[in-house]
């Protein structure tokens, strides 16, 4: 197979130790991504926890509750953790928790759209857990792009302290070249799965946004979209909580 679990295949041996270092200085998407990867830890500390309270059960209990409720010896051991339940319950949090690994150490040195470009790599697998898992850590993180994206196209505004949006500025370029030199794509930072015909759209639409507000001073279109906007949050907040 290919994406997470080629990447565990090759090289070093894949650690979750990495996780510590995705947050800090790194930008709003590595903090995202450390958030999903996070919740996905919480879930394998949930099923511990339960098996930590199945192991307190004692053998001689486990044994006999059967038997005395009717269940015969052939019931016995129902509750008791023997290595062979112990196998299969971890079988599959196991191999979660190797991808994590994996998908950790592939973000390491990556941050912003780089780093959305390396999750989507491994999304290539021929296997639909592993797929689902590397999608679902993908979509978390690319949510603060997103909100890049949207502030960019419908307010001209550029929210990227940290240098992760595909959209970039040259702060050194005056006023005066505003409209031809101060705005360009960064490839680096363009994720795959947006095409460079869009990325150049999203250019454009903001830049043609950000010209209007700052060298024409026309804020009167920001007063008659606010309605609107407002509106399309609230779709968007219904949709999520369904």
């Amino acid at each position: 197979g290919g994406g997470g679990g080629g990447g565990a295949a090759g090289g070093a041996t894949p650690s979750l130790g990495n996780i510590e270092g995705l947050g800090g200085d790194g930008g709003s998407v590595r903090q995202a991504f450390r958030a999903a990867v996070q919740a996905e830890l919480a879930d394998y500390y949930r099923l511990i926890a339960v098996l930590e309270a199945q192991a307190q059960v004692p053998m001689a209990s486990a044994l006999e509750a059967p038997t005395k409720s009717g269940g015969g010896a052939h019931g016995g051991g129902g509750t008791y953790l023997t290595l062979r339940r112990l196998s299969v319950w971890l079988a599959e949090p196991l191999r979660r928790l190797r991808l994590l690994a994996v998908l950790v150490d592939a973000a390491a040195d990556a941050r912003g759209g780089a780093l959305l470009r390396a999750l989507h790599e491994h999304a290539k697998h021929g296997d639909p857990a592993t797929r689902a898992t590397v999608e679902r850590l993908l979509a978390a993180a690319a949510e603060p792009a997103l909100r890049m994206v949207r502030a960019w196209v419908i307010a001209g505004e550029l929210e990227d302290p940290r240098g992760e949006f595909f959209v970039a500025s040259d702060p050194a370029i005056g006023e005066e070249d505003l409209w031809r030199s101060r705005y360009f794509i960064n490839d680096e930072m363009r994720p795959p799965f947006i095409s460079e015909a869009i990325a150049a759209d999203v250019l454009r639409v903001g830049k043609s946004i950000n010209f209007l507000r700052r060298r024409c001073d026309d804020e009167s279109w920001e007063r008659e979209r606010a309605p609107a906007a407002a509106a399309a949050a609230g779709r968007r907040a219904r949709r999520r909580r369904r």
